[in-house]
Order: C-alpha cells, then structure tokens, then sequence
C-alpha cells in the first residue's frame, strides 16, 4: 500500500510541530524570576528600599491621581492599601508593586528608576598621546 504525496508533506509537518510542542513543554523548564533582593550597584537593593516606601490608605490620597491601580487594573477602594513610590509620587496597591519590583526596577507608569545607576567615570586622555591624536587629524 503506497501512501500519496500529497498526504506525506503535511503529515511530516504535523509531526514535526508536535515535536516541537512536547519539547518545549516538557524537556525545557521554564525561566526563574529574579528574587526581590538582586542588587544593582553592589550596595543597594530594592528589597532595602522597599521597606522605606511609605504605605497609605486609599481614603487618605483619594482625589489625588488615578483612581484605578495601573498594574493590576482595578478600582481603588477605600480600605485599600497603596504604596507611594518616593521618585515619582505614583502609587499602587501594595501588593501589585511589591511582585512588580521583583522583576522591575522602575515604575510601572514613568520607568523612574528606583535604584541608582552607577554613572562610568570618563576615562581622560594621557598627555602624552594628545600630540599623537592631533597629528592623525591632520
């Protein structure tokens, strides 16, 4: 018994994303999410810091900005958490900026960075090769 051509090439490619599919899912595990305290420049991390963003109520901000919680969508009640970033004044419900920070270091709104960065020291020409440099120009 022979099998059509034109039954072959489509069954090959069914086979071959079936493959793909059963790898990927079951042969490849899945990506680990950054902890909450990696660190940036070696001193400071968002967990440190994270303690020091001041927590409010709903009620007492109310009026103030957004009425709804930009990460997890939501409406703001009045007995709700909301943590203030300090950089850029936004604020969210404790909970969602808390997971947030532990995979981004910036707001979720603006992008303000939370931490510093280092900003590289530019590196000065020696005396001695400037009269070099000048004499390529020419």
């Amino acid at each position: 018994m022979r099998i059509p051509i034109g039954y072959l090439y489509p069954g090959l490619i069914a086979l071959f994303i079936l493959t793909l599919y059963l790898y990927t899912h079951f042969c490849i595990p899945p990506p680990r999410s950054r902890p909450l305290t990696s660190v940036v420049d070696g001193s400071h991390s968002i967990a440190a810091k994270l303690g020091s963003f001041s927590k409010l109520l709903y009620s007492q901000v109310k009026g103030a900005g957004s009425s709804c919680c930009s990460i997890c969508l939501s409406e703001y009640k009045e007995r709700d958490v909301l943590r203030l970033l300090p950089d850029c004044g936004h604020y969210f419900h404790s909970k969602c900026i808390d997971q947030w920070l532990r995979t981004n270091p910036s707001c979720p709104n603006c992008r303000t960075s939370l931490v510093p960065i280092p900003v590289p020291t530019p590196v000065a020409t020696p005396l001695s090769e400037v009269p070099m440099l000048m004499a390529l120009r020419r």
